[in-house]
């Protein structure tokens, strides 16, 4: 609960940094600003390939295994691995920059800030390798830190006199968000010297050999799933329809993932532990935790999205006139993040056991939903069409996932609670 509380410190910074950006630059330059934000964020992932999970997951075991020596190497081989792929990756996203912003989107003025907004990509990769080894050694409270919150409080304070003063500005904005990423990489680096100390007195007699790379690409296909249902929408909108529904899009879809801040942040708590556990064959204590991360979850979660389906329009209405239109597509996606919370940490289950090539086909289909749905419902729908393919596309993993769980490891939390109903209905014993 106490790692969890702070997760919960994502809600004033993030909600924080979505209030001063959609109050400061209006209903139309906010959906530029979600394009560039949704863009640059998307494209990082590229920069890491799963590789600060893959991290986690290797960290995860050593421990476990009492192979200390072998910790500092992980660190060390991942960091550069994500620092090279991150410069190359910023190199191909500034010389494709004109065609993004002319042939992609038709908005040849998103140029400028595309090519800015890469700076972003090195320093944000970093923090999450800090926050994916912090992670596998189990300090749950400082990776979630740098993974979630920081970045936005540190955001939140340095933009606040600048909107205060009436000058805040889309630029100001990407240069800002580069310099909270600096800040959280110093914070992750003292985090990081001072987890590693033991560490290093464990010194290895030769270089451990680890494929990092095949088992991040495969956690690759959950992040970037991941990606796509954050930021393809909004993409997409910004493609297919007016900057001013992919605002109030963009908008809308902030506020539900309220919601997959508990889902997130619930899996990260039980990620490294079911790594440990599958190690050391303790199904039994995976179901277990399985078992608690969903009625965890769906707990968390359920009073949430009544509030979000009771009052879009009074939420919505803080942020500014003309968001308010948006209620229903708030509606939509609280429903479906709610729905998604029945199979937490389903995924990372499966990451974590090593069942990558099944991992691979779900995210496959979760995204082929994704991009069909989107094909078909926007164009009629607009930011509705696009709320009811990300929920559709959230279901769709989660399930898959939770069933292939079950069948794999008869585990699954969701089909638990199910039967432990089905149990107490059958002996009416409480």
């Amino acid at each position: 609960m106490r790692a969890l509380s702070s997760r919960f410190l994502d809600l004033p910074s993030r909600y924080g940094f979505h209030l001063l950006v959609a109050a400061a630059l209006g209903v139309v330059d906010s959906g530029r600003f979600y394009i560039i934000f949704s863009l640059v964020f998307m494209i990082s992932g590229l920069g890491r390939l799963g590789l600060d999970r893959a991290l986690t997951r290797e960290v995860a075991i050593f421990v476990a295994q009492k192979k200390q020596g072998e910790v500092f190497y992980a660190l060390q081989k991942t960091f550069f691995t994500v620092l090279i792929l991150s410069a190359f990756i910023i190199s191909v996203f500034c010389i494709i920059s004109g065609f993004i912003s002319e042939k992609l989107f038709n908005k040849p003025y998103l140029r400028q800030y595309i090519v800015l907004s890469s700076i972003i990509i090195i320093p944000q990769n970093i923090s999450t390798v800090f926050a994916g080894f912090l992670a596998g050694r189990h300090r749950i409270s400082s990776s979630q830190m740098l993974y979630s919150w920081l970045w936005p409080s540190v955001f939140c304070i340095l933009c606040f006199p600048f909107v205060f003063l009436s000058n805040f500005y889309l630029n100001l904005a990407i240069l800002l968000i580069f310099i909270s990423f600096i800040i959280v990489d110093v914070v992750g680096y003292m985090l990081i010297d001072e987890s590693i100390k033991p560490c290093k007195k464990f010194h290895s007699q030769y270089f451990v050999s680890m494929d990092f790379l095949k088992s991040g690409l495969s956690f690759f296909t959950l992040e970037l799933t991941q990606l796509c249902i954050s930021s393809g929408p909004t993409l997409f909108l910004g493609i297919a329809s007016t900057v001013q529904n992919t605002g109030l899009f963009s908008l809308a879809w902030r506020l539900a993932l309220v919601i997959n801040l508990i889902i997130n942040g619930v899996s990260s708590l039980v990620a490294p532990k079911f790594a440990s556990l599958y190690a050391e064959n303790k199904i039994n204590e995976i179901n277990r935790y399985s078992l608690y991360a969903t009625v965890l979850s769906t707990g968390i979660s359920f009073p949430i999205m009544i509030f979000l389906v009771i009052f879009p329009k009074n939420l919505l209405i803080l942020f500014g006139p003309g968001y308010s239109t948006a209620a229903h597509t708030l509606c939509i996606l609280a429903v479906g993040q709610f729905l998604a919370s029945c199979f937490t940490a389903m995924p990372e289950l499966l990451a974590m056991a090593g069942y990558f090539s099944i991992l691979r086909r779900i995210n496959f289909i979760s995204v082929l939903v994704l991009v069909v749905a989107l094909l078909i419902l926007v164009p009629n729908l607009g930011s509705d069409g696009a709320a009811y393919a990300v929920s559709l596309s959230l279901i769709t993993n989660g399930a898959l996932s939770g069933w292939f769980a079950h069948k794999k490891l008869k585990i699954c939390g969701i089909i638990q609670i199910y039967q432990l109903f089905q149990n107490i209905i059958k002996n009416k014993n409480f």
